[in-house]
């Protein structure tokens, strides 16, 4: 009994298990924002039309500008490639639709929206942002292999003026 105690709340709870999930979590969500992005992409015409001024850029320019944003970082965090810094653009869409979203509902507070209400989604996006901005991309990332390449060089390099200063 205690070693299935010890299997399920110790073991399992290691940095594989981690790493793992880091890597699902940028996956998921890197899939579903570039979906986003290609569906926009494919049918820009007609939502550009109805598309809102976005701090004073117009309509056609603003929806360009979030699609290529949504291509773009979502891409970025599924391969763990400047994971944390690909996040903030990317909730720049999301905090847009939110806010459209609202005014568009004429609420004043969030609390009064029903639970099947689609503000919720950005929301949800912006949250698993705020989490991978936190937890970082995980081992299984672009993100770790440059920086075990970069800090290795460093040590190597170090031992090299170390060589030098001898000789």
């Amino acid at each position: 009994m205690r070693q299935c105690i010890k299997t399920i709340f110790f073991y399992g709870t290691t940095y594989t298990y981690s790493n793992l999930s880091r890597l699902f979590i940028r996956l998921f969500v890197g899939v579903m924002l570039f979906r986003f992005g290609m569906r926009q992409m494919l049918s820009y015409s007609a939502i550009s039309q109805s598309f809102p001024d976005v701090m004073g850029i117009d309509g056609h320019t603003a929806l360009a500008v979030m699609i290529g944003i949504e291509i773009v970082c979502s891409l970025l965090i599924m391969v763990g490639l400047f994971t944390r810094f690909s996040c903030l653009p990317a909730m720049v869409p999301m905090g847009v639709a939110v806010n459209r979203m609202l005014s568009m509902a004429n609420v004043s507070d969030i609390a009064d929206l029903g639970a099947m209400h689609p503000v919720y989604l950005p929301i949800m996006f912006l949250g698993v942002f705020v989490f991978i901005i936190l937890a970082g991309p995980g081992k299984v990332s672009l993100d770790y292999v440059i920086s075990v390449h970069l800090i290795s060089r460093d040590q190597n390099s170090q031992a090299d003026d170390e060589i030098l200063k001898k000789a």
